[in-house]
């Protein structure tokens, strides 16, 4: 069984605390391992199943995950994936930092209990964008070795720990999710990556699932914590970000078009709930970045 520690990441900064951004194609599987650090799990983009001290969940793009320490985990990739890793050592704190970590009543149940119990906290979409971005600004400031990495790697770290813990109440822990629950899941997250630029329709998703439309919906809601609807938006709007940086001559219509949205005011109404920015401004903060 291999054994990942954090030194071996942190060799030359000296640091505690480090950030990994991961493409695995599909068909990717991760032989059995183990961590010496607590791993907080981004799932940008991707479907296929973790399997966490022998408990199975979904990968489904915009979850975060809080893996223990000494925890064994696997996972098998079945729609190309991209993730960011936050890899923390609570050795990189100081003592009135952890003592502030403390004050919220969670802070140790979720983040210092060091047991291969398999329970895995899990943060739905919806409410995991902030601590999104900050992940993805800590993986820009090490990419660029921008001036005050070190400081900027540390602040958002103490940032991201307490967004988890004020965020407690909806964190959504799946319990003993069975295989074969696992693979229907992911059967069907697989499905709505590839097909959610073509119109919502609930029928067609339930008959590829040989379900009723109505169980297809509740079998969702209950072992993701998200609506079927809701999680196709969130695709959409994944894509649409990723259009407005690489495609900077695409226009707004097109770029809702491309993603499945047939309406450009619905489009920049979910973009806007949803980024908390206009789609032209979220380009521009981008293209400044």
């Amino acid at each position: 069984m291999k054994i990942f520690k954090l030194e071996d990441f942190c060799k030359t900064s000296g640091l505690h605390l480090h950030l990994v951004r991961q493409s695995a194609p599909a068909g990717y599987y991760e032989a059995p391992h183990i961590h010496d650090y607590t791993e907080i799990l981004y799932i940008q983009s991707g479907s296929g199943v973790n399997t966490i001290a022998r408990s199975d969940y979904p990968i489904i793009p915009g979850d975060i995950y809080v893996i223990p320490p000494e925890t064994l985990h696997t996972f098998c990739i079945t729609h190309q994936a991209i993730t960011c890793n936050l890899l923390v050592d609570f050795r990189a704190f100081s003592r009135l930092e952890l003592d502030s970590l403390n004050e919220y009543a969670n802070f140790s149940d979720i983040f210092m209990k060091r047991e291969n119990t398999g329970k895995c906290l899990h943060l739905s979409a919806p409410n995991s964008m902030g601590i999104a971005e900050m992940m993805t600004a800590i993986y820009r400031s090490l990419k660029g070795h921008s001036p005050g990495y070190a400081a900027e790697l540390h602040a958002r770290t103490l940032l991201i720990l307490s967004e988890i813990c004020r965020k407690a109440g909806q964190l959504h822990d799946f319990g003993k999710m069975n295989r074969t629950t696992a693979q229907k899941l992911s059967k069907l997250t697989n499905y709505l990556a590839a097909h959610f630029r073509s119109p919502f329709r609930l029928e067609q998703i339930a008959g590829t699932m040989n379900m009723t439309p109505n169980s297809v919906s509740r079998f969702f809601a209950k072992n993701t914590g998200i609506s079927l609807l809701a999680h196709t938006n969130l695709l959409r709007i994944s894509e649409a970000c990723r259009l407005l940086v690489s495609e900077p001559d695409m226009n707004v219509t097109d770029i809702a078009e491309a993603c499945g949205f047939h309406d450009t005011s619905y489009f920049i109404r979910m973009f806007k709930k949803q980024m908390k920015t206009s789609p032209l401004a979220f380009r521009r903060k981008q293209k400044d970045a």
